[in-house]
């Protein structure tokens, strides 16, 4: 989650070019390591098997009747 100070200490001219650089680099690696989950996640998913049917109507009619009784 970025660090909403931080910005704004970089936008207010308050960080020097070397702690706005560290922050930039740290952010990076902060999506890099988010983006390297939902890979690795999607991975997972393609060697879970051969995707099965959904049949969205049915699925509808057993929400619909336990949710309204």
């Amino acid at each position: 989650m970025p660090d909403h100070r931080t910005r704004e200490a970089a936008v207010a001219g308050d960080m020097t070019k070397s702690e706005s650089i560290r922050d930039l680099v740290r952010r990076e690696q902060e999506r890099a390591a988010e983006a390297e989950v939902i890979r690795q996640a999607l991975i997972e998913g393609e060697r879970s098997g051969a995707p099965r049917h959904f049949d969205s109507a049915a699925f509808m009619r057993r929400k619909t009747k336990r949710y309204r009784g």
